[in-house]
C-alpha cells in the first residue's frame, strides 16, 4: 500500500492540466471556477498552507467521477493560489 492506503490496483497515470482557475485530473476529476467571490476579509488556504495568499472564488464546477467516489457540486466555494510543487 501507498502512504494513502490505496491498494497498487487503484493507481494508475493521469494527466494533470492546469488553465488558471481550471484544472482537470484525466477524466475522473474536474474543478473549475470563473467568478470571483469579492470580500474584504483575508482569504487563506490550508492547501498548500497559509504562507500563500489567495482569493475566494465561486465554482462553475467542481466534479470527481471516480468509483467509489462520483459527486458534483456547483455554486460553492473554490479558492485560487498560487503554489509551488516539485516532483521527484
Amino acid at each position: 500500500m501507498d502512504p494513502q492506503g490505496a491498494p497498487p490496483d487503484r493507481w494508475r497515470d493521469s494527466r494533470i492540466e492546469i488553465d488558471g482557475t481550471a484544472i482537470a485530473i484525466g477524466a475522473a476529476v474536474v474543478v473549475r471556477a470563473s467568478q470571483r467571490f469579492e470580500t474584504d476579509l483575508p482569504v487563506a488556504c490550508s492547501i498548500p498552507g497559509y504562507d500563500r495568499k489567495g482569493y475566494e472564488m465561486i465554482a462553475d464546477e467542481l466534479r470527481v467521477a471516480d468509483e467509489p467516489f462520483l459527486w458534483e457540486l456547483r455554486g460553492n466555494c473554490a479558492f485560487a493560489s498560487d503554489f509551488d510543487y516539485a516532483s521527484a
